[in-house]
């Protein structure tokens, strides 16, 4: 994975986990759990791995990554890292 590609992946998936922090906050704040930033129909999650060109059947091992960065942990540095090795793995 080339440098601007990290950057640009790193980018994108600190803005996912801000939109997923606020959300949260507001949900609790208004006591709602239908609070929506983004449209319905659109997951960031899926959009990173089309643009990663993730093949579908290892879509999952990308997405949990993604749940354990958005949950707090892992670092985005270690985020963009195990995705590079992951990357790498499936060549």
């Amino acid at each position: 994975m080339d440098s601007q590609k990290k950057q640009l992946l790193s980018l994108v998936l600190y803005m996912v986990r801000e939109v997923y922090i606020k959300t949260m906050k507001l949900e609790e704040t208004f006591q709602s759990s239908s609070i929506n930033l983004l449209d319905k129909r659109f997951d960031p999650v899926q959009e990173v791995m089309n643009a990663l060109n993730i093949p579908q059947d290892n879509v999952s091992v990308f997405a949990e990554l993604i749940g354990l960065y958005i949950e707090g942990e892992m670092t985005l540095p270690e985020l963009v890292l195990a995705f590079e090795e992951k990357e790498q793995q499936i060549g």
